[in-house]
């Protein structure tokens, strides 16, 4: 794949301008146009630093840890899974099947 530089294509339209309105200077200009739109677009990929990933996985650990204690002590025949689902619905509609007493304090 050839990297073009975006200054040197856009000189080089500007010279095409010159040229008079013919079919090949009008495939060159429309071929030119969409290599500068393709450099514009393309960004160097980031990589997420290990500090990002660090905090994230803290905060899952966190997560399914609140959601292991609320099954583990006030539901343990329901499943993992379920107990997710209800925290999900209790965020997005502020309201679920386990009551909020339990969503405050999962200890005993």
């Amino acid at each position: 794949m050839v990297k073009f530089d975006i200054r040197k294509l856009s000189e080089l339209e500007k010279f095409l301008k010159e040229f008079p309105n013919i079919k090949e200077i009008q495939s060159l200009r429309k071929r030119i146009r969409t290599e500068k739109k393709k450099t514009k677009l393309s960004k160097p990929k980031i990589i997420p630093s290990k500090k990002n990933n660090q905090n994230r996985s803290s905060a899952m650990k966190k997560y399914h840890r609140y959601i292991r204690r609320i099954r583990d002590v006030y539901f343990p025949d329901k499943n993992y899974r379920y107990i997710q689902k209800q925290f999900k619905k209790r965020r997005q509609e502020g309201n679920s099947e386990i009551n909020d007493a339990i969503w405050e304090n999962p200890s005993p």
